[in-house]
């Protein structure tokens, strides 16, 4: 057993393998936090954090490997950027068009914010009947309205009494 571990351990002069680890230790400490980075744009559940730490610990213990104080200054740099890094992260989320889409949250058109104001006091025709709610063509477009004071029977006229991000409001238009 002796014998393995004198194999195993770097000979006295063995600079080369000093700095490979040195290499090793620093690529694998950035190839983790380009992961993390990643991990922001691109939804994997959390697999791709569970990597870049793997990559940051097995970076740490390169260098601890090489010198303790390369790996003590390496320890003190991952916990003080890692905080930043996420921070930055959670900071520019929002922003990215993944997670738009993971929350289906569509930023609204200059034309559909004017085109709902000024839908209120409009008039259009009910194409089916409204039960309370079915089918109005108001503008030269087809949506779904809600009748407000009962049931508005297909081919009225409507006006649009109130609207808003899920619903359109209408009355029936009296006639004579």
């Amino acid at each position: 057993m002796a014998y393995c571990l004198a194999q195993a351990a770097p000979a006295a002069g063995a600079s080369g393998s000093s700095n490979s680890l040195l290499i090793w230790g620093v690529l694998l400490i950035a190839i983790g936090f380009a992961i993390v980075v990643l991990e922001f744009f691109v939804p994997s559940a959390g697999v791709l954090a569970v990597v870049a730490s793997a990559c940051m610990v097995v970076g740490i213990v390169c260098l601890f490997l090489r010198d303790t104080t390369a790996g003590l200054i390496a320890t003190v740099l991952v916990l003080i950027a890692m905080p930043v890094v996420i921070g930055w992260g959670v900071r520019l989320l929002p922003e990215t068009p993944i997670f738009r889409w993971l929350t289906l949250d569509a930023p609204a058109s200059k034309s559909e914010e004017t085109e709902h104001a000024s839908l209120v006091g409009q008039e259009g025709v009910a194409v089916k009947d409204l039960h309370p709610i079915g089918p109005c063509t108001i503008n030269g477009k087809r949506m779904e309205c809600l009748a407000q004071g009962g049931m508005i029977q297909a081919g009225s006229r409507v006006r649009v009494t109130s609207e808003s991000a899920f619903e359109v409001k209408v009355r029936a238009i009296e006639e004579g």
